[in-house]
This record gives structure tokens, C-alpha cells and sequence, in this order.
């Protein structure tokens, strides 16, 4: 167990997704908040967690398939966390639900790339 954690490719994914985690738990307490500063209300914002949601889900069934046949499987990580990481920097520009929503989908598609691998 111990040696495990030697292994500087995995305390960096660890430490990374704690991060991501932290970040998400963050942000869900005033997410409702944010989501009225660019004209929606709960329901948009209800909306758009489940839109997140639905294309984590269907995206990880259908693209399942392709993460078997690849042989480098950290370049999938290294994917998942890029447009992860753009959708989070879009945040800074939504104007509009409508982006928000745009955002979500690629935050859902992003989720669904790093969870794909090592199952």
C-alpha cells in the first residue's frame, strides 16, 4: 500500500483531483447565486448540473469502447483534465444561460474522459 504512493505520476493525479474536488464543493453553495447573476434562476441552475450530468453519462457509455483501443491511457487523462480545465476557465466569460449551459455539456464531456480510464 505504501508504495502506491511513490509513484510521482499517481501523487499527481491524486493531488490534482483533490483539487478539482475542493474546487466543485466550492463552488456548489453559491452556484444557485451565480447562476441568477447571469439572468437564470434555480431551475436553469437545476438544469444545467443535470445537463452536465446526462452528457457525463451518455458520453462515458458511448466513448467506452475507444479508451479500450488506445495504449497510452495518461494521454486520456491529460485530455479529460484540458477540456475540463477550459470549461472552468469559460466560466469567467458566461453572459448568458445559455453559454452556461454550453459550458456544462463540455465539463460533462471533459468528467467523462477521466473517468473512462482504469475501468
Amino acid at each position: 500500500m505504501y508504495g502506491l504512493f511513490l509513484n510521482r505520476g499517481l501523487r499527481i493525479l491524486l493531488v490534482t483531483n483533490a483539487m478539482i474536488l475542493l474546487a466543485g464543493a466550492m463552488l456548489g453553495p453559491i452556484y444557485a447565486i451565480f447562476v441568477e447573476k447571469v439572468g437564470g434562476n434555480l431551475l436553469d441552475a437545476s438544469i444545467a448540473v443535470s445537463l452536465f450530468a446526462l452528457v457525463a453519462g451518455l458520453s462515458t457509455l458511448i466513448s467506452g469502447r475507444y479508451t479500450d483501443k488506445v495504449k497510452e491511457e495518461g494521454l486520456i487523462v491529460v485530455l479529460g483534465y484540458s477540456i475540463t480545465g477550459i470549461g472552468n476557465l469559460l466560466y469567467i466569460r458566461v453572459d448568458t444561460i445559455w453559454f452556461l449551459f454550453f459550458i456544462q455539456i463540455i465539463i460533462g464531456l471533459g468528467e467523462s474522459a477521466l473517468n473512462l480510464v482504469g475501468t
